[in-house]
């Protein structure tokens, strides 16, 4: 299956939806250190910096999710 990211429950509070929205982050940061390695492998520099760059985007996402949530 390609979806790893689940559906969201609607009836979640402020909190447990911040609290999955970090999980699909961290599930899309795991598949895309992993396509990063493929594209490294096969010296696929295009793919390298597209993926660097949406690595970079969702590390600060995740950084700011949890800077939220511990306060």
């Amino acid at each position: 299956s390609l979806k790893t990211i689940t559906d969201a429950n609607e009836n979640a509070s402020a909190k447990e939806m911040l609290e999955d929205l970090k999980r699909s982050h961290q599930t899309i940061q795991k598949n895309i250190i992993a396509a990063l390695e493929v594209a490294q492998q096969q010296k696929d520099e295009v793919t390298i910096g597209l993926l660097v760059d949406r690595l970079e985007y969702h590390e600060k996402t995740l950084w700011m999710l949890g800077a939220h949530l511990a306060e």
